[in-house]
């Protein structure tokens, strides 16, 4: 599970289920759960709907494909549905339900597909589930579930079932539906999956009399009907007979998916108890982060703060507050979503240095509280997954936290090392996301005021300053090179992190210099010899520049043909920024510029045969300003040649009207990645 959607659970479920709790009373129910020693897939007996759910005794015969091998995958089923219920204690609670039926048309599909994973996260179990293979003429081989093995695991997933499928072949199809109990999430979403052709597709959600949920969809799924059963109960349901999904994925990420989002809306009967607003949400959100008493902890961290003279009264700037407070818990507090001890005790946190996100996120609250940093707790959404929807109101679309200065209208990411202050996720950039202010106590309540603004956030232009001083020895065939390399801004934070978070920092900086020769990595001797960093240096003034420099050896940089060798020197240009298309858009979130200055040495009694190729130039401009471009210059002088590259992108990118000149630039700098040095010899 990615980790900004892992935090979104982890998070908002500790306080939805708990406020949920207080206002919704459960019907009587007499159920009596049974155990059955034999079997625990199966431990229940009462007649629930899902629990009651079984596939066609007599299925259809699978029919012979008469789709290309190279065709999407089909499923010719593609149901979910998600059922809340009263447990026998009155607990909340909820069974989801996968039923798949897969037209096996290529080897390829039955590769993927003729094995079933079922994972499970910590508290869950597996309560039903059938699988089979329908043949062509009509055979059915259902699976014995006494072959099924549970998969214990390390991470999210504490447990699994696989097994795979018997009879699946090619032209066969393959059948199965799984159901598992669960904790109750008042808020979630389902995607459907990129690049397969669906049929039957049918969503269902379905909840007691007395609460209702709503829905929405998005990037063309139908919306969801909302209607009653006969005993009463509540449904949101979609059904159509076909989705297309074969261009529906980006490149930047889940963005594009179809996908339907629901959550808890009211108690019926009862308006008051309603969780359909982001008032409500931010209220519950401040009251988590903030807590309004903390008198051990305050004397705990005013007195850091007192060591960091960042307390209140201290005279030290704003900015260099924020910056200590954020070097010392990010130095001291390692992030883990397991942690033994009450991640709610800040003490606990701080004496064992180490606390989940959500305590990392109410450390730096009332640190900032503390100091008298006037800041706003930011909840949005990462546009990787799906972008924040200020018009349905769901703690599904704050997976990702930001802390907001007002006054010098910058940003601070919590839960990230690699991101010090200034720099947040280009992915969180130009989304949209719930401001709130720490609450204060009007009367008997507890308030915090809040909007949704724009994560209005514009990156300076990030820098990647490389100098190479190339010799050969050996009759041309070891290259020996000399380099520096200078990083700013995005382009340094990926070598930061490595610096930082490695045991061997050279080796992991080393590994960053990708040299290739087309498509293949070359695989190079690269000695650092020597680095400085400051960012995470808390005895500095914080600095984003990082520079290293270092060594390469090489047998494979030069081939000969004939009298000529060929040095390939588009191998050493290795950064090249990255685009990425969703709904017809090109997204690259930051401004940058890659300046890669080659000197070689030219050996006595060669020449350079191909000196004008090495000269380029495309650009984009608009009302006389440079956009963006690739240039390429070459000069000799003194036995020197000299090739100078440079790549500039002056805005990020989100426009498609942006896209052909971007696309044309950036072919042009991939295609140099192939250029070549023509050293011919003399006559």
């Amino acid at each position: 599970m990615n980790k900004y959607l892992r935090f979104f659970f982890l998070f908002s479920s500790l306080f939805l289920i708990t406020t949920f709790s207080y206002y919704v009373k459960a019907q009587e129910v007499a159920t009596e759960f049974s155990e059955n020693e034999n079997n625990e897939i199966f431990p229940y007996t009462e007649p629930f709907q899902l629990l009651n759910y079984d596939w066609d005794i007599s299925p259809s015969a699978a029919k012979a494909s008469t789709e290309k091998n190279n065709e999407p995958t089909t499923f010719e089923k593609y149901h979910y549905g998600l059922e809340y219920f009263y447990d026998e204690k009155g607990d909340f609670k909820m069974w989801e339900l996968t039923h798949h039926i897969i037209k096996i048309n290529s080897e390829n599909a039955l590769k993927q597909y003729n094995k079933v994973f079922v994972p499970l996260q910590e508290g869950e179990r597996l309560v039903s589930l059938k699988a089979r293979s329908i043949q062509t003429d009509g055979k059915t081989i259902e699976i014995d579930l006494s072959q099924i093995r549970k998969i214990e695991e390390n991470g999210f997933f504490t447990s699994s079932t696989r097994f795979p499928i018997e009879g699946a072949q090619v032209g066969s199809n393959i059948e199965y539906f799984y159901v598992i109990e669960r904790s109750a999430s008042l808020s979630g979403h389902y995607m459907y999956p990129a690049n397969v052709v669906l049929k039957n597709v049918s969503f269902e959600l379905i909840t007691p009399a007395n609460i209702l949920f709503t829905s929405k969809s998005y990037n063309g799924l139908p919306q969801a009907k909302q209607q009653s059963d006969a005993m009463g109960r509540n449904l949101l349901s979609i059904s159509t007979d076909k989705i297309n999904t074969v261009s529906s994925k980006s490149i930047l990420g889940e963005g594009n998916l179809m996908r339907l989002h629901y959550r808890f809306s009211h108690v019926l009967a009862d308006e008051k108890y309603a969780d359909n607003s982001w008032e409500t949400i931010a209220n519950q959100l401040a009251s988590v982060v903030y807590p309004l008493s903390l008198k051990d902890e305050n004397r705990r961290i005013n007195s850091i703060l007192e060591e960091l003279n960042a307390q209140k009264t201290s005279l030290l700037p704003q900015e260099q507050k924020i910056k200590a407070i954020e070097d010392y818990i990010k130095n001291h507090i390692r992030i883990d979503e397991n942690v033994s001890h009450d991640s709610y005790s800040l003490l606990a946190s701080l004496e064992n240095g180490m606390s989940d996100s959500y305590g990392v996120l109410r450390l730096f609250g009332a640190f900032f509280q503390n100091a008298g940093i006037d800041h706003r707790l930011v909840g949005t959404s990462d546009k990787k997954y799906f972008a924040f929807d200020e018009n349905f109101p769901s703690w599904d679309f704050i997976h990702a936290y930001l802390f907001y200065f007002p006054s010098m209208k910058s940003y601070l990411m919590p839960t990230e090392i690699s991101y010090r202050y200034g720099y947040i996720p280009y992915s969180l950039i130009n989304n949209k996301g719930i401001f709130v202010k720490p609450p204060v106590i009007l009367g008997e309540d507890i308030i915090a005021y809040s909007d949704i603004r724009t994560i209005n956030f514009n990156p300076s232009q990030s820098h990647t300053n490389t100098y190479y001083k190339v010799s050969f020895e050996d009759e041309l065939n070891t290259t020996k090179i000399n380099l520096k390399r200078e990083l700013t801004g995005y382009s340094a934070i990926d070598y930061h992190a490595y610096y930082y978070l490695s045991d061997e920092p050279e080796k992991a900086v080393a590994s960053r210099f990708d040299i290739r020769a087309g498509e293949h990595a070359i695989p190079e001797r690269v000695d650092i010899t020597t680095i400085e960093n400051n960012y995470y240096d808390t005895e500095t003034v914080r600095m984003d520049l990082f520079k290293v420099e270092g060594k390469i050896s090489s047998n494979t940089l030069v081939e000969q043909a004939n009298e000529t060798y060929l040095f390939k020197l588009g191998s050493l240009l290795d950064a090249h920024p990255k685009s990425y298309l969703q709904k017809g858009n090109v997204e690259k979130g930051y401004p940058e510029e890659f300046k890669t200055i080659i000197e070689i040495e030219i050996p006595e009694g060669y020449y350079i045969r191909n000196f004008e190729s090495l000269k380029k130039q495309v650009w984009n401009a608009e009302m006389g300003q440079m956009l963006m471009h690739f240039k390429t210059e070459a000069n000799i002088k003194n036995g020197t040649l000299t090739v100078e590259i440079t790549e500039f992108y002056r805005d990020a990118i989100q426009t498609k009207e942006q896209l052909a000149a971007f696309e044309r630039i950036n072919s042009a700098s991939v295609n140099f990645s192939n250029a070549v040095v023509m050293l011919q010899k003399m006559k």
